[in-house]
């Protein structure tokens, strides 16, 4: 039961509640044979009264609140209305900086991607070829309106520093100001 439990919280912690049909099995068969291997005064004392139908509870909960990999609809997560991959090429010699502005202790303006809607922004970095090096950015946009957040975002005080730090190390591609959104030609959930 305790197992079961933790199970279920951890999975609540990022409203989702996946299950699979072995775990279940698995539970079910503890319910079923925890009194048979006690020596049914345990069970007795666990499973009586408001406990047993707590615990019924948990398990129908679990079992009908849970979906094998499809979205739950009390529990979905943010409805994703647009995903961007963007690309920009990094001046060598801000490298270690530009790592560092960009360090998971580093705060910057992580709470402002939130706010306006920007979810798993990642940035990833590669040399292409020797001394070229180009960053990979890719975040989801669950907001309602995407320019007008952008647009918000932009005015933001701590953007606006925030950029004027980071600009300068960026060398954006031919064409562009600043990040090159790209074209997705594939997606698989």
């Amino acid at each position: 039961m305790f197992l079961f439990i933790v199970n279920y919280i951890l999975n609540c912690r990022y409203n989702q509640l996946y299950i699979t049909i072995f775990e279940f099995l698995v539970y079910a068969l503890l319910i079923i044979f925890l009194p048979l291997l006690s020596d049914n005064l345990i069970y007795k004392i666990y499973m009586t009264g408001s406990k047993r139908i707590i615990f019924i509870i948990l398990i129908v909960m679990c079992f009908f609140g849970c979906d094998f990999n499809i979205k739950n609809d009390f529990y979905k997560d943010e409805e994703v209305k647009k995903r961007v991959g963007m690309l920009i090429k990094l001046n060598p010699e801000f490298i270690e900086v530009y790592k560092q502005l960009h360090s998971d202790n580093n705060p910057g303006v992580r709470d402002l991607l939130r706010k306006y809607g920007m979810r798993n922004f990642s940035i990833f970095l590669h040399e292409i070829t020797p001394g070229e090096f180009y960053e990979f950015g890719y975040y989801e946009y669950v907001g309602d309106d995407f320019k007008k957040d952008m647009d918000a975002m932009a005015k933001e005080r701590r953007t606006i520093e925030w950029l004027k730090v980071c600009d300068p190390m960026q060398l954006p591609l031919e064409g562009s100001a600043s990040w090159t959104e790209m074209e997705r030609v594939y997606f698989n959930e």
